[in-house]
């Protein structure tokens, strides 16, 4: 066999060989992350009195995990409603009762182990006015007359004219 043909032929194996490796490289499917998850929870309402019941909707957690929802009744003091788990696309759905705290702005977090998002709901009163207007005079009464006693220390002394 001549040299000459011994090399061109070692060199078309090589390059044959180079190919084939490109070919399956190219092939080969590849793994892609999935997309971050971007976790968001909305209340509704986002705003009542102490008492009011609250539906949190959270999308974008990841999937079947343990969600923890929570309400900061002050900056430093927080009180967990409920927990969760969310479902095969990362959702969940969960109700709670605003608790005893003040007027104003008070955040709400769903946490699972390594993400979380928060909402803010707004307390506009400090007890649950009742959806008759008679209720409302009565619970508006009550109080009153809570704080006339409180103030007065007895009742009888007192002496209302109400006039409608």
């Amino acid at each position: 066999m001549n040299k000459k043909y011994i090399a061109r032929t070692a060199v078309a194996i090589s390059l044959l060989a180079i190919s084939i490796i490109f070919l399956i490289a190219s092939t080969t499917p590849t793994v892609q992350a999935s997309p971050p998850h971007t976790p968001k929870i909305t209340l509704k309402p986002s705003s009542g009195s102490v008492g009011t019941s609250v539906t949190v909707t959270g999308t974008g957690f990841s999937h079947y995990q343990t969600i923890t929802i929570t309400y900061y009744v002050t900056p430093t003091s927080t009180k967990i409603l409920s927990t969760i788990k969310t479902s095969s696309t990362g959702g969940f759905t969960a109700t709670f009762i605003v608790p005893t705290s003040s007027v104003g702005n008070h955040q709400v977090t769903a946490k699972d182990g390594c993400e979380s998002a928060c909402a803010w709901f707004y307390v506009t009163c400090l007890f649950v006015v009742p959806e008759y207007p008679i209720g409302a005079l009565a619970a508006l009464g009550a109080c009153f007359a809570a704080l006339l006693v409180y103030k007065r220390k007895s009742l009888p002394s007192l002496h209302l004219n109400i006039h409608i």
